[in-house]
């Protein structure tokens, strides 16, 4: 007997019957493999530069307070 339901783990039993036999089968589903992605973009200022220690961007007041 096989028992799949979506987001949860792949339940695998195996019974045997004889003949006029009845079975109560109470299987115990647990969670399966969950995947979630989160992407986080945002606008920044770029501070400094990698090829030279030059500051190319002019930040005003409001703005450095905001990074406090």
């Amino acid at each position: 007997m096989t028992i799949t339901a979506p987001g949860m783990k792949t339940y695998k039993q195996t019974i045997e019957l004889l003949v006029a036999q009845n079975a109560a089968i109470n299987p115990s589903m647990t969670a399966g493999n969950v995947t979630q992605q989160v992407t986080v973009t945002a606008d920044t200022v770029q501070l400094t530069t990698t090829d030279n220690g030059t500051i190319a961007s002019t930040l005003e007041n409001q703005r450095i307070n905001q990074l406090r």
